[in-house]
């Protein structure tokens, strides 16, 4: 008797299989940082909304279309190539083609530009903390308008 329990135990125990969940395909780099996002300054005052749109390429370039950009610019711009094992914290390139036109079609030159904070133009946790330099410089005088070289620094975070 002891013998046909334990034997029905292990035949139990033995058959139980666990059901298997289905893989998702993992989410590329290019799909995290696409998308919109509302700016803010660093008190937190809604500014605008921008979107990126991350383009992976295979000559180790990639490119990074920036849509509304300070609530003025629109180019595209060449990125370092980053595998998609890496999607902790990515440095952004703003750098924009010289020079760039904004919506009243007058020349800035856009870059990037450190203040010294860790998270300076990384997208991290769906939020990329901005710091770039805006200019005119070489053209105002031509376009007549207001002379301006500014450090700007704005915190973007993805919209669902």
């Amino acid at each position: 008797m002891r013998f046909l329990f334990f034997l029905i135990l292990i035949f139990v125990v033995f058959s139980c299989t666990k059901d298997k969940v289905p893989v998702n395909d993992p989410i590329t780099i290019a799909e995290r940082i696409s998308g919109s996002y509302n700016v803010y300054d660093t008190l937190g005052v809604y500014l605008y909304s921008f979107s990126l749109t991350y383009k992976q390429r295979s000559d180790y370039k990639d490119s990074l279309l920036i849509e509304n950009i300070d609530n003025d610019f629109f180019y595209q711009e060449s990125q370092p190539y980053i595998e998609d094992n890496f999607v902790s914290e990515k440095l952004l390139l703003f750098s924009s083609p010289f020079p760039t036109k904004d919506k009243n079609n007058k020349s800035w030159t856009l870059f990037n530009s450190s203040s010294g904070g860790i998270y300076d133009n990384t997208w991290r946790n769906d939020t990329i903390w901005m710091c770039f330099r805006k200019h005119n410089t070489p053209w105002w005088p031509s376009e007549s308008v207001p002379y301006l070289d500014t450090i700007i620094k704005q915190i973007a975070v993805k919209q669902y």
